[in-house]
């Protein structure tokens, strides 16, 4: 699929075996992924070391063990010790979720665009670009968690609530002031060369982002462990 990377194909897997677990292990599993959600990694590290965790754990349920005992240490060091092994350096993610953010964005500005001239209205308004951007968030903040695991959240609820809240609130600012002061960006002149670049940017975007997380996936050889 053209949307999808190694990034999105982890997080699928990640996904699957982790809703396969009993609630036992996964009342286990949860406090190591939440303070895995609290270190500063790439989004890809992150999922590689949660898709460690997550075998140990399907380990310690075949065996019958605690996982705790499995681990032999508290899942604080035990995470960071993966973290260390892995040789992984601490890395905002705050570039990578503004380029998923961004490509988002493109494509559903895209989308309203081609709408409105599909229902000759040949220009596009501040509404439908604050509709574009809050769309673009929620795939990037809830995209992932709202399916994640089958209703397993295993990021910190209470960072991720803050998020949640600050994209509220940044939403009904930006409602107000586009609604106070609306703007409409004519489209007449030329909207199709406006169009076409918004088609060209959107791919280009999905094909800058694609390229950037196979690229890390093969700094560590994932798909062949």
């Amino acid at each position: 699929m053209f949307w999808r990377n190694d990034l999105t194909t982890l997080r699928k897997e990640n996904t699957g075996r982790i809703a396969d677990m009993g609630e036992e292990m996964w009342e286990q599993l949860y406090p190591a992924l939440q303070y895995l959600s609290t270190r500063q990694l790439s989004l890809f590290d992150r999922e590689l070391i949660k898709s460690e965790l997550i075998g140990i754990a399907e380990e310690a349920e075949i065996q019958g063990a605690r996982l705790d005992r499995k681990m032999g240490m508290p899942y604080q060091a035990f995470c960071d010790f993966l973290i260390e092994k892995r040789g992984i350096r601490k890395k905002s993610s705050i570039g990578e979720q503004l380029l998923e953010t961004g490509t988002c964005f493109i494509w559903w500005l895209t989308f309203f665009a081609v709408v409105n001239l599909i229902q000759n209205d040949n220009a596009v308004r501040s509404n439908e670009i604050l509709a574009a951007l809050v769309a673009a968030m929620a795939v990037v903040l809830l995209g992932d968690h709202m399916f994640e695991y089958r209703g397993r959240l295993s990021v910190d609820q209470k960072k991720w609530r803050i998020q949640i809240g600050v994209m509220v609130v940044c939403f009904f600012v930006l409602a107000a002031v586009t609604s106070r002061y609306p703007i409409a960006i004519p489209l007449t002149a030329g909207r199709w060369i406006v169009i076409g670049i918004l088609l060209v940017a959107s791919v280009l975007l999905l094909l800058i982002r694609n390229w950037y997380w196979n690229s890390r996936s093969k700094q560590y050889n994932w798909k062949s462990e």
